[in-house]
C-alpha cells in the first residue's frame, strides 16, 4: 500500500520528526534514570547505555535545535502541508512534556526519600509544578496554532525557550530541584501573558544552535562552561528579546 500523499514531508518536517524523536527519548531517559538510581548505581545504565537526567536535559537541547533548523528550513519553502501541525506536535512533545517530566526527574530523585518518610506534601509540588507546565505549553501551542500567524510579535515566552532554560539550567550545574520547580513555575506563567516575543533572526538560531551543539556533544568540562555562556544569553533574550526585535515582524 502507498502512504498517503500527506505522509510525503518535506526537508523541514524531516527535521521537525526529529525533534519530535528527542523528545520522546527524552522522555524515556527519565525512567530508566529513577529506576537505575534505585538499584544504586553511580553511573545509571538501562540495556547497557548510560543514562541520566543529564542526557535528558542534553536530548531536549536536541529537540530545540531541531526546532530552530526546521523553522529556518519552512521559511525557504521545504516543509509541507502538514508543516505547521506537525511543529506543533513537536512543541508539545519536546517543550512541553519531556521539560516536565524531567524537572519532575530531578524532584523525585532529590526528594523521594524525605517525601515518602516526613514531608508527604513535597509530592504534591513535585507533581503540580511539572502538570502546569505541559498545560502552560500546550496552551500557548494551541493557541498559536489558531492565530493568525502575520501578526507582528508573539505574546508570551516561547515554550522552546522555556524548555531550553530549564535543561541548561540543569546542565550548567544548577541542578537543585527547588530551584527548577520556582522556574518551571515562572516559566509557566510567563508562556501565557502578552509579553510580545518574536522569533529568533536566521542568523541568530544558527548562533544559538551552535552552542547548543557544543553543550549536546562536549565533554563535562567545556560542556559545563558553554551551558552557563548559554544559560547568560537565554536569559537575556528572556529580558531584551521584546526590546532588541520591537521593529520587526514575527516569523515562524
Amino acid at each position: 500500500m502507498r502512504l498517503h500523499p500527506l505522509c510525503r514531508l518535506g526537508l523541514a518536517d524531516g527535521v521537525t520528526v526529529l525533534n519530535i524523536a528527542a523528545g520522546f527519548v527524552a522522555v524515556l531517559t527519565v525512567p530508566l534514570s529513577m529506576v537505575t538510581t534505585i538499584e544504586g548505581s553511580h553511573d545509571p545504565q538501562a540495556f547497557g547505555i548510560t543514562v541520566g537526567l543529564g542526557v535528558t536535559a542534553r536530548l531536549i537541547l536536541l529537540g530545540a535545535i531541531a526546532d530552530g533548523l526546521d523553522g529556518v528550513l519552512a521559511r525557504r519553502g521545504a516543509s509541507s502541508a502538514v508543516g505547521s501541525l506537525l511543529d506543533s506536535i513537536a512543541d508539545v512533545v519536546s517543550f512541553g512534556v519531556a521539560p516536565a517530566l524531567f524537572v519532575f526527574g530531578v524532584a523525585w530523585m532529590e526528594w523521594n526519600a524525605a517525601a515518602s518518610a516526613t514531608l508527604p506534601a513535597l509530592w504534591v509540588v513535585m507533581a503540580f509544578v511539572p502538570t502546569v507546565f505541559v498545560v502552560s505549553s500546550i496552551l500557548r501551542t494551541a493557541v498559536y496554532t489558531v492565530a493568525d500567524s502575520a501578526e507582528e510579535f508573539r505574546g508570551g515566552v516561547p515554550n522552546t525557550l522555556a524548555a531550553t532554560i530549564l535543561a541548561v539550567t540543569y546542565l550548567a550545574g544548577f541542578d537543585s530541584a527547588s530551584l527548577l520547580l520556582v522556574m518551571a513555575g515562572v516559566l509557566s506563567y510567563l508562556m501565557l501573558v502578552r509579553t510580545p516575543y518574536p522569533g529568533l533572526r536566521a542568523r541568530d538560531a544558527f548562533g544559538a544552535g551552535a552552542v547548543q551543539a557544543i553543550v549536546v556533544v562536549a565533554p563535562i568540562g567545556p560542556g559545563l562552561w558553554c551551558a552557563r555562556l548559554l544559560l547568560v544569553a537565554a536569559f537575556a533574550y528572556l529580558a531584551l528579546g521584546p526590546v532588541a526585535y520591537r521593529n520587526r515582524g514575527i516569523r515562524k
